[in-house]
């Protein structure tokens, strides 16, 4: 019993797979929120930026969309983040939602520099 009460709360507590967020009807803008993740790719202009965020929930990943480019600047390829903002109906054709980034934390990163070699 003292398993169960433990357990649900903490499942209550987790912010939303990509893939419930992708699920979610379209509407307005909702109230902030936060994912964790991997990026799987960033593309930089002078003005915004755009990363792809995948938490394996799904395969279609979510666009991230940074209004403040400083806010990309760490993130890498495979970077683990946490990002917070709101998400928001996609004006862009290929994906119906976008997160509109506040926040972006690297939990963990990925240096593209270091390579390692595996040999079998």
């Amino acid at each position: 019993m003292l398993a169960r009460r433990c357990f649900s709360s903490a499942a209550a507590s987790l912010p939303p797979t990509i893939r419930q967020l992708l699920a979610t009807p379209p509407s307005a803008p909702t109230a902030a929120i936060q994912i964790n993740g991997w990026v799987k790719s960033i593309r930089r202009q002078k003005k915004v930026a755009f990363a792809v965020i995948s938490d394996g929930s799904s395969e279609p990943g979510l666009q991230a969309v940074f209004t403040d480019v400083t806010l990309a600047k760490h993130l890498t390829n495979g970077a683990s983040v946490r990002l917070r903002g709101t998400l928001t109906d996609s004006p862009g054709a290929g994906q119906a939602k976008e997160l509109q980034v506040a926040e972006a934390e690297v939990l963990g990163e990925c240096d593209p520099e270091v390579r390692t070699i595996f040999s079998l």
